[in-house]
């Protein structure tokens, strides 16, 4: 939809058009009906960003040995980043609204940094898209990941008291009871779900 001008910080560097969420007006032709209306519509979603393709692809080259190549990869995302217009403050639109500090990696590095590196700028450039607890799943790290993070949590958020990550187990989601039922009893729940 179209922005208005006091709607954004920095007209000049945010643009005219918002695409935070799909929000289709009620009364459209295009929208969807039946279950949570305000996220249907046939508005085109962006499943794959073009910087997951480029990290998938320095994933790869780094677990096959080709280290330049993913940590260049890396710092193509990085520089993109550094030279990206900086979040404006609220107050001032001319001052940054943080004091951002982007860098590049070094190529030649040993493989366990290039893997940590790798690993960072997934939780950087993917944040919030739901693709961290898939990557520690792939990665092989998602018990020990998450448990520590909840024993970490627990002083400060008493609902993780107790709370624990099983492996085997904790890693794949159920099967949804609508597939249960169509398949005739074909697929059975696993325990615990």
């Amino acid at each position: 939809m179209p922005q208005q001008d006091n709607w954004s910080r920095d007209v000049a560097t945010y643009g005219l058009y918002v695409r935070k969420k799909n929000q289709i007006d009620p009364n459209s032709g295009l929208r969807a009906s039946g279950g949570f209306p305000w996220a249907k519509g046939a508005l085109d979603q962006a499943l794959i960003k073009i910087s997951d393709v480029m990290l998938w692809k320095a994933e790869a080259s780094i677990e096959m040995g080709d280290i330049e190549t993913g940590m260049a990869l890396i710092n193509q995302i990085r520089e993109r980043a550094m030279n990206s217009p900086y979040v404006r403050d609220f107050v001032d639109s001319d001052k940054p609204a943080a004091n951002y500090q982007v860098g590049l990696y070094p190529i030649n590095v040993a493989q366990g940094f290039a893997r940590k590196a790798l690993r960072m700028e997934r939780r950087l450039e993917l944040h919030n898209e739901g693709h961290h607890f898939y990557d520690l799943v792939r990665w092989g790290i998602a018990a020990n990941w998450i448990n520590d993070y909840m024993v970490a949590e627990s002083a400060k958020r008493a609902y993780y008291a107790g709370a624990s990550f099983t492996p085997n187990r904790d890693e794949y989601l159920p099967i949804p009871q609508i597939e249960i039922d169509a398949s005739g009893g074909v697929l059975i729940q696993r325990e615990n779900y």
